[in-house]
């Protein structure tokens, strides 16, 4: 489901639409997110799918999957125009409190 979520994003669906229609937790989602975006850079920097699986503590078949997307984005210009709000979004992830990313959602709480 992680993928999905992920490629939902790369579809220009927020975080609250992708709540809604995978019927996850935002908090969640904005997590699978960041794991992408790490995953992103590490790739980039032309790391083995090992290397990155074992610095984001995740299996290789996920950053597989993650590459996978990645790699679709370099051929659809929209999932490259939302990976790049992503990448952006990411950077300044530190300054975004939780409340902020759940805002909004109809999530039960």
């Amino acid at each position: 489901h992680r993928e999905k979520i992920v490629k939902l994003a790369l579809e220009g669906k927020t975080t609250c639409e992708i709540s809604n229609i995978m019927h996850h937790n935002p908090v969640s989602i904005a997590n699978y997110l960041s794991t992408f975006t790490r995953c992103y850079h590490l790739y980039e920097k032309k790391m083995q799918v090992g290397q990155i699986a074992f610095l984001l503590k995740r299996g290789k078949g996920l950053i597989e999957k993650y590459i996978k997307l990645i790699e679709e984005c370099k051929t659809d210009k929209n999932m490259q125009y939302h990976l790049q709000e992503l990448l952006g979004i990411s950077k300044n992830s530190e300054n975004i409190d939780e409340k902020k990313t759940t805002r909004g959602c109809n999530n039960g709480d």
